[in-house]
């Protein structure tokens, strides 16, 4: 198996060939995320609140070099309900007395009001340090949530149990995404038009899509999406009849802009239009839909004669029934306008965001202050 050492004066170098070479060689010992008998006694010998511990942020995992003793890694949130900002919580627990002999914190070591964290890995692949002592791993995965098309990096930590205390000897390094490979994938490319459902990758220039359908991978649209699908030719008089109803009216799920993959999403680099847009769509540019725009991503202006729900809206949308945005930063027109994160303003008959509803005009410039966790 191979190994890093990690000696004075090199260990930085050595770090980044053992988070390299060693990222993929994790053994198969099973990570426990949540909480159970265990992880809840050692949230109550921290002294933690429990109900400010998210289970996808707590893990606990055997260290291979240590028998009988397991690693405990609690993200405990000390920030908001809308603005949440992790404390790191390590520990090294004796499985037979349930002593902690060494521990390690951090405080605010994740989250921002931009910034989400998503998931947290114990990575106990045979890390080295000079004097001989193994080290574990600590992966976080985090989503920069301040652009239309979502950002996610994983970052490692390294730390050993060194001169009676547990140190951290790796601080964050970035570990590379391995995407599909665009060259590879090249073949795919079509210039001046193509159509869609198909196996393309690129297009330059316009794409005519004839058919909505579910893809492992989305094409990217250099120019120009038309949606011809013929069902969707009556979207616009079904969309129609679905706004009149009031309990309708609100933005998809709140959640969702913290769990979803943008990079997998269909992108769009100019004009996207149609009677509907109903694909999972990052736009930089132009959406003009007769129907509206749904689950999309837009970095422009986004237009339809009916009714708009998109997680996030970088720019101006308008409707002539409706705007329901999960996330607005910049400006929203219509009848009736819903933001639940909104950074601009509002026109309309009826606006709601995050602050309070008003009618023909609201703004909001500020995040909704939430009651701080105890």
């Amino acid at each position: 198996m191979t190994k890093a050492i990690l000696c004075s004066g090199c260990e930085k170098q050595l770090m980044i060939y053992a988070v390299v070479l060693l990222i993929g060689c994790s053994p198969a010992a099973a990570q426990e995320n949540g909480r159970d008998g265990d992880m809840d006694a050692v949230v109550r010998m921290l002294k933690l609140n429990p109900d400010n511990c998210p289970e996808n942020l707590t893990a606990k995992k055997a260290l291979p070099d240590m028998d009988g003793h397991t690693v405990y890694v609690i993200l405990e949130n000390t920030g908001s309900e809308d603005i949440p900002v992790f404390d790191c919580h390590i520990v090294i627990r004796e499985d037979a007395t349930g002593k902690i002999i060494y521990s390690f914190y951090e405080k605010g070591a994740w989250g921002s009001d931009t910034v989400a964290v998503k998931s947290i890995v114990i990575d106990t692949a045979h890390y080295m340090t000079s004097k001989g002592q193994r080290a574990f791993g600590v992966r976080v995965t985090t989503v920069d949530n301040s652009r239309a098309a979502r950002s996610s990096e994983t970052t490692i930590s390294l730390f050993a149990p060194l001169d009676g205390k547990l140190i951290r000897i790796s601080n964050k390094f970035p570990i590379p995404e391995f995407h599909r490979d665009r060259e590879r994938l090249a073949q795919n490319r079509k210039y001046v038009a193509w159509f869609f459902p198909s196996k393309v990758t690129d297009v330059y220039g316009v794409m005519f899509n004839m058919f909505p359908k579910d893809a492992d991978e989305y094409p990217s649209i250099y120019g120009m999406e038309l949606n011809l699908c013929p069902i969707l030719l009556f979207a616009p008089v079904m969309l129609a009849t679905y706004s009149m109803v009031p309990e309708l009216h609100e933005p998809i799920d709140y959640c969702i802009p913290d769990i979803i993959e943008y990079d997998e999403f269909k992108k769009v680099f100019g004009l996207q239009a149609g009677p509907f847009n109903m694909e999972s769509s990052v736009i930089y540019g132009l959406d003009i839909n007769i129907g509206g725009s749904f689950e999309s991503i837009v970095d422009g202006a986004s237009v339809s004669a009916i009714m708009n729900k998109h997680y996030i809206i970088n720019g101006l949308t308008v409707a002539v029934i409706a705007n329901h945005d999960i996330r607005c930063r910049g400006l929203q027109v219509a009848f009736i306008n819903t933001c639940r994160d909104l950074r601009g303003f509002q026109f309309g008959l009826w606006n709601k965001n995050q602050k309070r509803s008003l009618p023909l005009i609201n703004w909001c410039f500020s995040a909704k202050k939430g009651k701080k966790k105890d």
